[in-house]
């Protein structure tokens, strides 16, 4: 089964000081009230539904031109599948120089006409599931951005491969998910906090408590029966899971590690203890890989890639 797996890597931004960061800007910070009225809810996929892993068979990559990586990242990832390219309709041409010039195999280049706000696109790309009849459809969530032609973009993406469209009313961003496809999903806390149904007032628990309405919106819609959210133990300002930990495959988690004079040493291995106990659909314990990120490496930040894996280098050993 093939799917898209949408994506960008954090540290491998080209700088360009008009583009949106990560994070919120300080007028975004005024209008976070706005990312509660870009939500919606359809109704759900027919059961039962299963999330498609990072890991399973992919057919393509999502990017949004102007580029947030390089060209010759893009020229590698058009060797094995289809790049589908987010670009507004006077931009086209500019995107398909740029990518052409570069070597790009243009063969494996799509376009889809759509404005977008930054090029975050694993942030705001839809994710996928395969619903009970054996369809594979998008269920949307809300971006936790207030920037509307990014939380759009999953329905452009929709319309253009023609598959089911399906949204749930939840906060949420593609760098704080990950799932097994078999049920199971971790995230940090903010995948709580975030919703203002949630009323987590304990944010630095491994686990939080429960939120029933996100757990109920993460079952229905994602078929994710058991949903992990712990505080991050990276303490940082975006709070996102990719930064510290990766599935790669039903039984294994990666997670990062330092060394125990770094800061978060004590939060980070708390957190690896609390995962080592989690249960895989084998019956057995999750087993947990570690990489040595000593000076915070972004190298969970990755994209497994069907038979690649793209790391960020940070040109250390």
């Amino acid at each position: 089964m093939k799917t898209i797996f949408f994506m960008i890597f954090c540290s491998m931004l080209l700088s360009d000081i008009s583009e949106l960061p990560i994070g919120f800007t300080d007028e975004e910070l005024r209008n976070k009230h706005l990312i509660n009225n870009m939500g919606s809810r359809t109704e759900p996929p027919i059961g039962p539904v299963r999330s498609i892993a990072e890991y399973e068979p992919m057919q393509g990559v999502l990017i949004r031109y102007p580029f947030g990586i390089s060209t010759s990242l893009i020229a590698a990832m058009a060797e094995d599948v289809i790049i589908y390219c987010l670009v507004s309709n006077s931009s086209e041409n500019s995107a398909y120089n740029s990518m052409n010039n570069a070597g790009v195999n243009m063969d494996n280049v799509e376009f889809i006409n759509g404005s977008t706000d930054s090029y975050w696109t694993r942030d705001y790309g839809p994710w996928w599931v395969v619903d009970g009849n054996g369809e594979i459809g998008i269920v949307d969530f809300t971006y936790n951005r207030p920037r509307p032609n990014d939380n759009d973009a999953p329905l452009k993406v929709s319309n253009y491969l023609d598959v089911p469209y399906y949204a749930a009313d939840l906060v949420s961003t593609g760098g704080n998910y990950m799932t097994d496809g078999y049920g199971m999903s971790a995230a940090t806390h903010i995948a709580y906090t975030e919703n203002n149904e949630c009323n987590t007032n304990d944010q630095s628990s491994i686990p939080l408590a429960p939120c029933n309405y996100v757990d109920n919106l993460m079952d229905e819609y994602y078929g994710i029966e058991e949903y992990h959210v712990v505080a991050d133990p990276n303490n940082e300002y975006i709070d996102h899971i990719d930064c510290w930990a990766k599935f790669l495959s039903p039984t294994k988690m990666l997670i990062r590690s330092v060394p125990n004079s770094h800061p978060q040493y004590n939060e980070i291995e708390n957190v690896v203890d609390y995962f080592e106990q989690v249960e895989t659909p084998n019956g057995e314990s999750l087993e947990i890989f570690r990489v040595y990120t000593p000076n915070d490496q972004p190298y969970t930040n990755s994209l497994i890639l069907n038979n690649k894996v793209l790391v960020p280098i940070m040109n250390s050993s």
